[in-house]
């Protein structure tokens, strides 16, 4: 028959096993050290730091569900306790039940308001959640406390983002230390805010809408479809409110021609336009003298050259790719959306709207293109595999001054965004149907980005993220230490080459 320890025998061998269990911890031998712990349970059942411990060990071994099991029960036993609080939070942020991890971030923050870390996940987690308002609140109130910390920062400035407080942000970049480490993404948030207070300053846009799937995308553009009257026997016709379509990668950049962002550029369109006439025959079979204007002018805009024309599509699923293109798991500032444009806000046959060029006559092009008095859509007739891949059409501007959205009757244009968020997985659905880089670029170069990365959009939408926190060292003031043995472990990352970027 075992013989009965006394208390102090019990404490004693618990202590020693807790000890042992830290020290394989440490090493990493994390199925040792819960083997250790629940020895010290056998002791004191009612251990919670064990019980936390245990639970952590498990998170290490990407046993989840039993992580979970062994911190509720020691939040059970402590309540109160705000290292095990957060620890949960974080178990549960990581199995992206994010509704149920805010309810014990609140928790762990209400008491440790100055812990980095856990106002940090906090916030995180509104963020992913789309609470964007809430999650800058508390962000706002870690700073106001004396976090000084850049990640908080950047996690706020992303926040205001999608809030399109860009003063604010302006501000909160203004009280950072820049430091050779931050300086890029800082003069990018930057920009980016001076470019959305101009923009939204300046524009305002009556018919805009925010879609969270392509199916959402599809139904819109089949509302705008039936409210114009378009059907498929009447969507070619000239005049008849077909609509066009342009995806920009940034919505807080204007509809303004290339021409146009730099007046050098402007200044000396006619001497462009003429280099273009003296040096480019060598590069096309077919004789450039039998070009019309406008076709030269799409061949200029096709290949990059400054000019008055922005590039527009007959299809809502190739702009709708080309506001996506660059879009990555990573981008932080995305904000892409695709603008709808009804062929109606042009005036028809009198120096307007223009489809096919056929219809285009030389006193048309002189109106056109010498006096600038009239803005026009137009499909060149000289076509590409891209060009017509991509169904491109080119709207021509001619107002220097305002950009497209200002002076277009606000009935005629809509604005439809996508959330950063939500980016990706449109993407992803894009792919799924076809609108890959070999059809929009049906040439060698679209084949061979194809060939280089063939699931590009789906690994990006199912590799699954880590939590953008960094749990080392700052949550060793969450510890509750009673000599060695007592030391809380706390779910931390351990990955320290991994990015700390999220989005």
């Amino acid at each position: 028959m075992a013989k009965k320890l006394s208390k102090d025998e019990r404490i004693l061998k618990h202590d020693e096993h807790m000890l042992q269990a830290s020290a394989f911890y440490e090493e990493k031998e994390y199925e040792s050290a819960i083997e250790c712990w629940q020895k010290a349970l056998e002791s004191m059942p009612d251990d919670d730091i064990a019980l936390n411990n245990i639970g952590v060990a498990y998170y290490r071994l990407n046993d989840i569900e039993k992580c979970e099991a062994f911190l509720l029960k020691s939040l059970k036993i402590s309540p109160d306790k705000t290292l095990t609080s957060a620890n949960v939070a974080i178990c549960l942020y990581n199995q992206e039940k994010y509704k149920e991890s805010v309810k014990y971030y609140r928790k762990s923050i209400s008491q440790h308001l100055q812990i980095y870390n856990v106002v940090y996940a906090f916030g995180d987690t509104f963020y992913t959640l789309g609470k964007f308002k809430e999650a800058a609140k508390y962000l706002q109130k870690s700073i106001d406390a004396g976090m000084e910390d850049t990640d908080i920062h950047i996690l706020l400035i992303k926040c205001l983002l999608r809030l399109e407080k860009f003063d604010e942000i302006i501000s909160v970049i203004d009280k950072i230390k820049i430091t050779d480490k931050n300086f890029d993404k800082l003069k990018e948030f930057y920009t980016l805010a001076l470019d959305g207070k101009k923009y939204t300053e300046k524009i305002k846009i009556k018919n805009k809408v925010t879609v969270n799937t392509l199916c959402e995308f599809i139904e819109i553009i089949n509302k705008l479809n039936k409210e114009n009257g378009i059907t498929k026997e009447t969507s070619s016709l000239p005049g008849c409110g077909a609509l066009v379509f342009r995806g920009q990668q940034n919505k807080y950049f204007s509809l303004v021609p290339s021409l146009f962002r730099n007046k050098n550029f402007k200044d000396n369109e006619q001497n462009i336009i003429q280099d273009f006439d003296l040096k480019a025959q060598a590069y096309f079979e077919q004789e450039m003298e039998h070009f019309d204007k406008v076709d030269k002018i799409a061949l200029m805009q096709h290949h990059g050259i400054p000019t008055r024309l922005l590039d527009f599509s007959e299809s809502p699923l190739i702009a709708l790719y080309f506001a996506l293109e660059n879009i990555v798991q990573k981008s932080y500032n995305a904000a892409p959306c695709v603008y709808a444009l009804n062929l109606k806000a042009f005036k028809v046959n009198k120096d307007g709207c223009i489809l096919p060029t056929k219809e285009v006559t030389s006193k048309q092009e002189n109106e056109i293109f010498k006096h600038k008095k009239e803005n026009c859509v137009f499909s060149p007739k000289l076509k590409n595999k891209r060009l017509t891949a991509q169904k491109g059409v080119f709207v021509l501007v001619n107002n220097e001054k305002e950009p497209l959205e200002t002076f277009v009757d606000e009935k005629y244009l809509t604005k439809i965004e996508i959330p950063q968020e939500k980016a990706v997985s449109i993407k992803n659905e894009l792919y799924n149907l076809g609108i890959t880089p070999s059809f929009v670029y049906p040439d060698f170069m679209g084949l061979a980005e194809e060939i280089k990365n063939p699931r590009k959009f789906a690994q990006e939408e199912t590799a699954k993220e880590e939590p953008n926190i960094d749990f080392e060292s700052i949550y060793k003031s969450l510890q509750l230490v009673n000599g060695a043995a007592r030391i809380g472990f706390n779910i931390e990352n351990d990955d320290k080459d991994k990015p700390k970027d999220k989005d």
